[in-house]
Formats: C-alpha cells, structure tokens, sequence
C-alpha cells in the first residue's frame, strides 16, 4: 500500500501536469500515538464499541494497525487502513476523516472520475458525463479502470464503507454518491489505493456495441464532478428545502422529505409541516404517499414532528439514552463537539446502571424519552410509505415506530440503519495531532422503544412489499416503487 501512494504522487509529477500531493510521514512513535488515541477511544467513549465485534477480534486488529505503524506511516496510508478498520464498529456513524490537506488538493485538482455511474447487480453504468468524456453515453457499461476490473475496485470500495449492523446492502449508494466521502466513496478511495491519478484509461462496452473499447480521459475536478449529476444536486441539502407536496388525484397526495437535517438553516418543522397535513384534511384526501427514500436520517426535530403527524397512538421514541463514560479527561484535548456538556457531563442528570454505562434522564430530552401525543393534524387515512437503502439513522427510526404501530404499508428495498437504535444522537470528533485525521466517536446510544420481535438484529427495516430498480427502469425513467403505491388495492394484502 505504502509503494501505490508513493507510486501515485510520482506519477502525478512525471505524467499528470498537476502537482504532486505532498504527504505527512509519521514517524513509528507518532503513528503509534495516533493508534494509541483512537483506540482509547473506541474504548472509553463509544458505547457500541463492542456491540458487534469482540475484543478477541478487536485485538487482532489493533496488532494489524501496530504492524502498519512499524518505522513510520504517510498520514494517508494511516488514514486509510483506520477507516477500514473502524468498519468492525459497524456503526455508520463511526469514521475516519481524510486530513484537510488532502481533502483541499481534492476540491481543487482533477482527480475524479468523469463521469457518475449506478451500480446494478455489481455492474458500474455510466449515468451522466462529462463533455470530454462523450464517448461515454449513458448506460455504457464500465468494465476496467487502468487495467483493474471493476469488479475488483468496487469491492475494494465498499469494503471501505461503514454501515449499521449489519446492513451491507446499503454500501453500494455510499460507493455511487456520497456527501462523507467528497462526492463518492469510490472515488475518494481509489486514490488511496491505487495512487492519485488525472488521467484514466477506460475499457468499456456501449449500448450500441457490445465490443470492448478503451479510451484515455482526462480527470474531473470535484465542482465539474457535482454538476455532472442531473437533476443538480448538492452536497449537502436542508430539510426545508427538500419538502416536496401535492395532489396526484383528488383522494390522493404524495409527499417527499429528503433529508431531516435542519440546523444548517433551522426552520420549525411544525410550521413547515403541519399545514401540509391540515390541507390533506381539508381536501378529504384518503390515501397518503410519504416517499423517504433519499433520506438518511438528520435533526431529530423534524423526525419526530414527522411521527407525530402520521401516529394512530401515542408513542415515546426511545426507552433509553446511554452514556459509556463520563470520565474522559485524557482524551479531550483532542475532542470537540456541538454539545459542549457532553465534554463535562453533569453526573445528577444521569443514573448509573448495573451495565457500568450511564443513562440519560428523560427530562435532559423529553422529546425523546417521554409520551408524544399524535398532532391534531394527524393523517388517518391509508398511509404509504416508499422506502429504500438511503434509509438509516433518524429516518429508519420512524421507519421502526411505523413498522411498530403497524401504521402504514412500507414499499421498496430493505433500509439501513438499525431498528434496535442507533450509536448516535452527539459525536465528538477525535483530532489526531500528527497527521491531520480526525475519527467520529458517537457519544450515546439509544434504545428504540419498539418491539423488538418485529425486527431483526442488526437490520435496519424491511418493506411489506419488496420493490426495487432495475438498470432498466433506471434509464428509461420508470419508478416501479412509486408505481406499486399507486396501484395497491385499498385493503392491504401482506405477505
């Protein structure tokens, strides 16, 4: 590994016209504090440390960690192998950032692919490209980059992707298109791996052909990479923003949110969607198509007014907010965080357990931990949910409540995240001084107050119907998740 980035930057210089990336060599002293500090960590801090790997494996993989570290490490190559190590958390919460240097060269020199591909049944298709790249047309199917096949760089890419439990499924969408990862977690890994590249050698077969070709393209830079996709999307997107209403018929709406974060630019979920909901009572609409497949979870605000606007009964969103350690002093000065009070927890608003972990009270989050009422507004007519593999963290969580209250019928694909609970909620961010990277350490764990006979461990939420995409319904614009909402009978018939 150490030789392809070595490799990489040579090859930046001698062929590339760009400039090389300079990394940061640790020295084994420096490397292996690095080590020492993520590890106490995982172990202090993170409450689902051990959740699904044990300390036998754990150790194993420390002493992996420690033979990388022998005689020094590029911050890069360190960067890399804690990322694939932290995927034994299996906590989508839990991961490696790249150093800001490198990240900045990224934002700024061409370095990705050009074009943007979907991924179906482990087959990468050209999706949208770049103008020099035309002679790559939509579903073009990519068969190798730079003699490697691409069946061999996409495992190698979504071994590298962290998800809940065990939900592995849903690592192919982190690989196609990613916010964490700078655009996508193939072509934020694939540098790492096989050294920085501008230029690619493309071996493909087109719609038209099924002969093999190849093509030399030059690299996109990150801004030319994100206006490639169509409709435009950005990197990062707001609740308000994503809230999409309207009647299909007479008895019939449809509604869209795709994303619960809302402290970008906050604005009160209530008032954003409560008329919506008052409107569908005026109107008389019957049934209630709520499409959540692109969203990833985010604020817990909108999350819950969500719930409160759908539920048949009252509810209490979580049973239990839990705390591993209050004691951390000789990690923090290396911690930050949004929620300042978690770096000197207030011991009278917790309560120790026989676990050793320490519970949140519920008045600390009443939201959360306390009775919540269904809306006045509240839809009780048929409610159909779309869902799908962006589903994880906040959003799988109403999944679960749905499910639970066996409110609603759910269409699509299985989602991520997990029913149980999430390791969630407040992260602290683990700056290692030598070099640059900073790990995600989820600081609480919460409990779903749902039963959990109606899910499987370590899964996030399946659907009552199975619907999902084909490469062909892909390209020629069908929606066959929407279309079986659509067509359902009134009377539901599950499985």
């Amino acid at each position: 590994m150490r030789g392809l980035l070595i490799l990489g930057m040579t090859l930046t210089a001698a062929f590339g016209g760009e400039p090389p990336y300079r990394d940061r060599v640790l020295t084994e002293t420096q490397a292996r504090a690095e080590l020492a500090l993520v590890r106490r960590a995982m172990e202090v801090i993170h409450p689902g440390y051990q959740r699904y790997t044990g300390a036998a494996a754990w150790e194993a993989e420390w002493r992996r960690l420690d033979q990388i570290a022998r005689g020094g490490a590029p911050a890069l190559e360190l960067y890399l192998e804690l990322s694939r190590a932290l995927t034994l958390v299996r906590c989508d919460h839990t991961k490696a950032e790249a150093p800001e240097a490198f990240a900045e060269y990224r934002r700024r020199q061409p370095t990705y692919l050009p074009f943007h591909f979907k991924l179906f049944d482990g087959r990468m298709y050209v999706a949208h490209a770049a103008e020099h790249a035309a002679v790559l047309a939509p579903r073009t199917e990519i068969l190798a980059i730079d003699g490697q096949p691409v069946a061999t760089l996409i495992d190698e890419a979504i071994s590298l992707v962290p998800v809940d439990g065990y939900t592995n499924h849903v690592r192919a969408l982190s690989v196609e298109f990613s916010s964490e990862f700078l655009g996508s977690a193939f072509d934020h890994f694939h540098p790492l791996i096989h050294g920085i590249k501008h230029q690619f050698t493309i071996d493909f077969r087109t719609p038209a052909s099924p002969e093999r070709q190849s093509a030399s393209l030059a690299a996109a830079t990150l801004p030319d990479w994100l206006a490639l996709a169509r409709p435009k999307r950005n990197r990062y997107i707001n609740f308000a923003d994503t809230v999409t209403y309207k009647k299909i018929d007479p008895r019939t709406a449809y509604l869209e949110i795709q994303t619960f974060v809302n402290y970008r630019r906050p604005v009160d979920p209530e008032q954003k969607l409560r008329p919506l909901f008052q409107d569908m009572r005026n109107a008389g609409v019957k049934h209630l198509i709520l499409d959540l497949r692109r969203n990833g979870g985010g604020s817990s605000g909108p999350a819950l007014t969500l719930l409160r606007l759908l539920a048949n009964r009252p509810f209490t969103m979580v049973r239990s907010d839990q705390l591993k350690s209050i004691d951390f002093s000789e990690l923090k000065p290396y911690l930050s965080t949004w929620e300042k009070r978690l770096l000197d927890p207030d011991p009278s608003l917790l309560e120790r357990l026989d676990s050793g972990y320490w519970e949140i009270k519920a008045e600390v989050d009443p939201s959360g931990r306390t009775e919540q009422q269904p809306l006045p507004e509240a839809f009780q007519g048929r409610l159909t949910v779309l869902m799908g593999r962006g589903n994880s963290s906040g959003t799988a969580m109403i999944l679960a409540h749905l499910k639970d209250m066996k409110r609603g019928y759910l269409i699509g694909e299985p989602s991520g995240g997990s029913a149980e609970g999430t390791t969630a909620g407040v992260l602290f961010f683990l700056k290692l001084p030598h070099s640059g990277v900073t790990v995600r350490v989820p600081a609480k764990r919460n409990y779903l107050d749902v039963d959990p006979r109606n899910f499987e461990r370590g899964m996030g939420v399946a659907p009552d119907l199975l619907a999902k995409p084909t490469v062909d319904d892909f390209f020629n614009g069908r929606d066959p998740v929407l279309e079986a909402a659509l067509s359902r009978p009134a009377v539901d018939k599950r499985r």
